[in-house]
């Protein structure tokens, strides 16, 4: 009786080149490629929809709809499949061609999409390597020698063993260390090599992929890519666990989206707000505050011009912190302290009491799904607050599907625990007592943005 998900009604020949061994490392060869690919495009989709429904509901999906189609793709066509070794060849060279060639498009041009197209891009991102991964099972199993084809369960933990390796490198190690395209490259040579190896007359070419592997490896490893030790304005592009950083023109983006830009004119949003926030305090008052988001230290420097204030900086990407503080020499300020740590978190685990509590989150793409815009988090933040303490935050309205819904969602939520809610152009202050600014008077119905309703992504989306 065949072996289940075969291609063929009745077994193959077996030959030298398609033993068991062969077929298991095509397979492992395969797998491991194809999580490559869906980490790198679930960073991407996790990079405008973080913490959010709407991202992992499309990851899951999607992907367990691929590996469905892709095995039921070589059922449906089992009898048509008459030269299984060169249509798994085949498939590994197209696949690894839309890794390298298109995947890596797509994600450049994913920062011109915004809301339900974005998410809908999202899933073509993710469905074509899952497609693959799903069809490569049946295919490589129906190579294994007949005499070897009650091993289904070693053959289900090679393939298994083969998307963790995949998954857990480019997430631990290729992306923190090469960066999206590099990694992409690095799985395409995978589906290149499984591609030889189940194909006789390419056999002869292993060596040479393995030392194109190789030498690929080294160039992109010793590449230059970080940021100079002293002030330099020169471009930059590195790599980071949070996406690819780069800086153009003094501009600082990640993964194509623009974040801010060093030495800003006096007038920018990031030294409004930080005004904004200090609101009504003696200049010379000892002030603590805390700043979430580093960016390019403009919140940070302009707090700065208040003599008596101490800050603390909480940025989650140390490239971030490598890359601005070799460019702002202002940050060396003995009155400014970095930590590498999340702000929700950095705030939860101390006791510390501030003044002013600045959410600096630079991309509007991402704040609509940041558990730092729940109740939750206004609430966590409120109780570090002293009792001139404010909470100021970016609104972003312009980028989302509903500005007036978005903006009038924040002012609801953060009028929950402070009463007093003002806004500008771009972002809100609140506190406990009155500020000489002006007052944020909501027109929408009234809704809160918590971690169990998330109605800011909501808003921002248009659903």
């Amino acid at each position: 009786m065949p072996f289940a998900g075969s291609v063929t009604s009745s077994p193959s020949p077996v030959v030298p080149h398609r033993s068991f061994t062969i077929s298991m490392l095509v397979l492992f060869c395969s797998a491991a490629a194809a999580l490559i690919y869906e980490v790198v495009a679930t960073a991407t989709v996790f990079f405008y929809y973080p913490e959010s429904s709407y991202s992992v509901a499309t990851v899951l999906s999607v992907f367990l709809l691929g590996l469905g189609l892709g095995s039921l793709g070589v059922h449906v066509l089992r009898h048509k499949l008459r030269r299984t070794a060169l249509t798994l060849g085949l498939a590994q060279l197209i696949v690894g061609g839309y890794g390298y060639f298109i995947l890596r498009e797509l994600l450049v041009i994913g920062d011109q999409w915004s809301g339900l197209s974005l998410l809908g891009l999202s899933a073509v991102m993710l469905f074509v390597p899952a497609v693959f991964l799903g069809a490569t099972f049946p295919l490589a199993a129906a190579l294994v020698p007949e005499r070897q084809r009650n091993a289904l369960g070693l053959i289900y933990a090679i393939d298994l063993a083969g998307a963790i390796s995949g998954s857990l490198l480019a997430g631990m190690l290729f992306i923190p260390w090469w960066g999206y395209s590099v990694t992409l490259g690095v799985a395409a040579l995978l589906n290149v090599m499984a591609s030889i190896l189940i194909v006789p007359r390419m056999m002869k070419f292993v060596p040479t992929a393995l030392g194109a592997l190789i030498l690929s490896l080294m160039v992109w490893t010793t590449a230059p890519t970080t940021a100079p030790a002293e002030y330099d304005m020169s471009d930059v592009r590195r790599p980071s666990a949070h996406g690819e950083i780069t800086i153009v023109d003094s501009v600082l983006s990640i993964d194509g989206r623009v974040q801010c830009a060093y030495h800003q004119a006096d007038q920018t949003s990031e030294r409004q707000i930080m005004n904004a926030a200090l609101t009504d305090f003696d200049r010379e008052a000892s002030l603590s505050i805390l700043n979430i988001g580093l960016g390019c230290g403009n919140t940070a420097t302009q707090a700065l011009r208040w003599p008596g204030v101490e800050i603390t900086v909480a940025e989650i990407n140390s490239t971030i912190i490598d890359l601005t503080t070799a460019r702002v020499a202002a940050l060396s300020s003995p009155r400014v302290t970095i930590t590498h740590e999340d702000g929700l978190a950095y705030v939860r685990d101390n006791t510390a009491s501030y003044d002013a509590i600045i959410i600096d989150i630079e991309n509007p793409a991402v704040a609509h799904a940041s558990p730092l815009y729940t109740l939750e988090a206004f609430e966590t933040f409120a109780r570090h607050l002293g009792d001139q303490g404010r909470l100021a935050v970016w609104d972003y309205e312009a980028s989302s599907a509903q500005p007036d819904r978005y903006r009038d969602i924040i002012a609801y939520t953060l009028g929950v625990v402070l009463p007093y809610v003002y806004h500008a152009d771009g972002f809100f202050v609140a506190a406990r007592h009155p500020l000489p600014l002006q007052l944020y008077e909501p027109t929408s119905a009234y809704e809160l943005n918590t971690a169990d309703q998330p109605n800011l992504t909501a808003a921002y989306l248009g659903t």
